[in-house]
């Protein structure tokens, strides 16, 4: 969309497509396909069922156990037990096997795994995505000579916009994610949060404006891949969606400035 209203407003030259290219379109064009391919190998290297084991592993149990000696006493055929300075054993297995035997243990899931890079993700967006929306409000309040607005007030403003907007019309977009392209469990889901959460935070560093919906989607896509039940109908949706956003949103950021124009002239 400001490709489209800048190239129509200053002429196409006035655009700096090399910089466009390399910040822009690049790391939308590659990370998505980073992201199918890393969460891809993650999820080799991380098999729930360790070959040979049979063993569903999913929970990393923690516990400090105290160590007890057999000592000689002072008396014939007898001895004492001494404790010595307890250890700590670290043991991995299924989440409800771990409950059972060591319910004293601190116990690591992948459920829990899987919230925690949920949270990350949510994070790495917020630190990628707000920043767009916030150049573009200080850029038209420069150019149109305005009053100065604070950036924190700003950031304030579109965070908030951003939550509202994730609970009345983001839930179609989790809706489809989480069901429609393949069936997913905390693993899987957390294999695909870690990488995205890795990427978009890396976007954010390095001032690369990337696509957490890309990303992520990326990363989902790969699970089914690896499961053998990924939905190639809603992958051919999500994926020709993509293809016209960027078009469709040049267009649509043309038309609504002419408009505006328009009216400007008009009015005047």
């Amino acid at each position: 969309s400001l490709v489209g209203v800048a190239a129509l407003t200053y002429g196409v030259d006035a655009v700096k497509w090399d910089a466009l290219g390399g910040k822009v379109f690049l790391p939308l064009l590659v990370t998505p396909f980073a992201s199918l391919l890393i969460t891809g190998v993650l999820l080799r290297a991380t098999p729930r069922r360790p070959p040979g084991s049979g063993v569903l592993a999913d929970c990393v149990c923690a516990e400090v156990e105290p160590t007890m000696v057999a000592v000689a006493a002072a008396f014939p055929r007898s001895a004492a037990l001494v404790a010595q300075t307890p250890r700590l054993r670290i043991s991995t297995g299924s989440a409800e096997a771990c409950a059972t035997t060591r319910p004293g243990a601190l116990r690591l899931t992948v459920d829990h795994l899987h919230w925690l890079t949920s949270g990350a993700t949510s994070l790495a967006r917020g630190m990628n995505d707000a920043p767009k929306i916030v150049a573009l409000v200080l850029a038209a309040s420069v150019l149109l000579g305005g009053a100065t607005i604070s950036t924190s007030a700003l950031f304030g403003l579109v965070a908030v916009a951003m939550v509202i907007g994730s609970l009345v019309a983001g839930r179609r977009v989790t809706h489809v994610l989480a069901t429609k392209v393949t069936p997913m469990d905390h693993h899987e889901g957390f294999a695909a949060n870690l990488v995205t959460a890795g990427l978009v935070t890396a976007g954010a560093v390095y001032g690369l404006p990337m696509s957490t919906t890309h990303i992520s989607s990326a990363g989902i896509f790969s699970a089914g891949i690896h499961r053998g039940t990924l939905n190639r109908k809603t992958l051919r949706d999500i994926l020709l969606a993509w293809v016209v956003t960027l078009p469709a949103a040049a267009a649509l950021g043309m038309a609504a400035y002419a408009v505006a124009r328009l009216v400007l002239e008009a009015a005047s």
